[in-house]
């Protein structure tokens, strides 16, 4: 991962985006370390790493120490939706000391919300949606190892990511 880090910043990279944790599922805070180092001067964002850990508030107490800038959670969940108490709880712990981004599972129908719950200040969304490949030909007999649709892969959608602003800027004028 420090390869990768040291690639990231070669190619101009405004910031890293990256988590690890031990087996028993503590922050891995020997190679946050190492990473962090390997990320400077840039800011990092610890990711939803923290979602998979035995306790995502204790967590945030060594991310603090290790002076991750950011967070990016479903408070635990499958969704922010649905871990939105634990990251308006998560938000509460740090006081601003660092950024806890809501992410997972966000859209227009949840946004509203999920920001009035949690008080957070960013947040990320794929706003996504399946694109159907312009292949006319498909050979059933082969996989490429995709466990899903061999013709299909997900895009952005330009639609859902304006009807997300158009939710923000009703709330924050």
């Amino acid at each position: 991962m420090e390869k990768d880090i040291g690639q990231l910043k070669s190619f101009g990279a405004d910031g890293i985006v990256t988590g690890a944790l031990t087996s028993d599922g503590l922050v891995d805070l020997s190679k946050m370390v190492t990473l962090i180092s390997a990320a400077k001067p840039l800011p990092v964002t610890y990711h939803r790493a923290i979602d998979m850990c035995r306790d995502p508030l204790e967590a945030l107490d060594c991310l603090l120490g290790l002076g991750v800038q950011r967070v990016l959670t479903s408070g635990g969940q499958s969704t922010a939706w649905k871990g939105r108490h634990c990251i308006k709880d998560m938000i509460n712990k740090v006081k601003g000391r660092m950024i806890i981004m809501p992410g997972g599972g966000i859209d227009s129908e949840n946004l509203e919300e999920i920001l009035e719950v949690t008080g957070a200040q960013e947040i990320h969304a794929s706003a996504k949606r399946v694109s159907q490949s312009q292949m006319t030909y498909y050979n059933k007999s082969v996989s490429m190892g995709s466990s899903g649709d061999e013709y299909s892969s997900f895009v952005c959608d330009r639609q859902k990511v304006l009807s997300m602003v158009h939710v923000i800027k009703a709330l924050r004028p």
